[in-house]
């Protein structure tokens, strides 16, 4: 979900406010990389 989204729902007037309170987490954040990277290498091998 976009922090444009995130910050709507909230209800906050700013995205900085939103911001204060998101946390990433690691776990989330290298699982989120990884489909980022299998993405790319289908994009890659396609391509080729």
């Amino acid at each position: 979900m976009s922090l444009h989204c995130v910050k709507d729902l909230a209800g906050h007037a700013s995205i900085t406010t939103t911001e204060i309170y998101l946390h990433a987490n690691p776990r989330i954040k290298f699982e989120q990389y990884q489909r980022y990277e299998e993405s790319m290498m289908k994009t890659i091998g396609e391509s080729t």
